[in-house]
């Protein structure tokens, strides 16, 4: 399992379609393309629903933790999810992961500020309090798990964490960047695992 995590506005859009592109389960449903991100989210609308319903009280955490136990149980391997939240709640998750592995995407602070105050029109205050808060959240917890840092374009070694059984069947070009790192394939497409139920 990948949890590709960040404090929202840092790339992990593009990571998780990347992924899902490439035969890595990320969502049975998306959440929809906006202006905001006209390429898509390509956000778990599954998980992102029990992460806002736990954050917003809406929610209990037994209710979450069912949502997701729930959730978790109909997926198979290689699969992820993506949902900028999961930060504001990483502690909850370990709780229920097993083996989880996660893709930290990274973008300079300032870049994320910016990003926030362009899609959400938030004061300053308000997205430096966001952005801090879910990164230490992560430094915090995520000490221990598998992590892979990726900075925002720069997708080379995301495939072979993901599972070293699919990146092999791909050649690298290790000088291009996002969707167009995967160049050639050695194999059967891997958009045929991404077929669940």
């Amino acid at each position: 399992m990948i949890v590709v995590v960040g404090p929202g506005r840092c790339g992990s859009s593009s990571v998780a379609k990347f992924l899902h592109e490439h035969g890595v389960f990320m969502g049975h449903r998306f959440v929809a393309t906006d202006g905001d991100n006209p390429r898509g989210y390509f956000e778990c609308a599954e998980f992102n629903w029990l992460n806002n319903g736990l954050l917003t009280r809406a929610l209990s955490r037994p209710v979450w933790a069912a949502g997701v136990t729930a959730a978790i149980a109909i997926r198979k391997e290689p699969w992820g999810f993506k949902s900028p939240a999961t930060a504001d709640v990483i502690e909850d998750y370990l709780r229920l992961l097993e083996s989880p592995r996660f893709i930290r995407c990274r973008r300079p602070f300032d870049h994320v500020c910016r990003s926030f105050q362009r899609c959400y029109g938030w004061d300053d205050a308000k997205i430096e309090r966001t952005v801090m808060r879910r990164e230490e959240n992560l430094d915090r917890h995520l000490s221990g798990y598998p992590v892979l840092d990726v900075e925002i374009g720069v997708y080379e070694n995301v495939l072979a964490f993901a599972g070293a059984d699919y990146s092999s069947q791909f050649a690298l070009d290790p000088q291009a960047r996002g969707s167009q790192a995967v160049i050639a394939s050695n194999g059967p497409a891997l958009s045929s695992h991404n077929r669940h139920a």
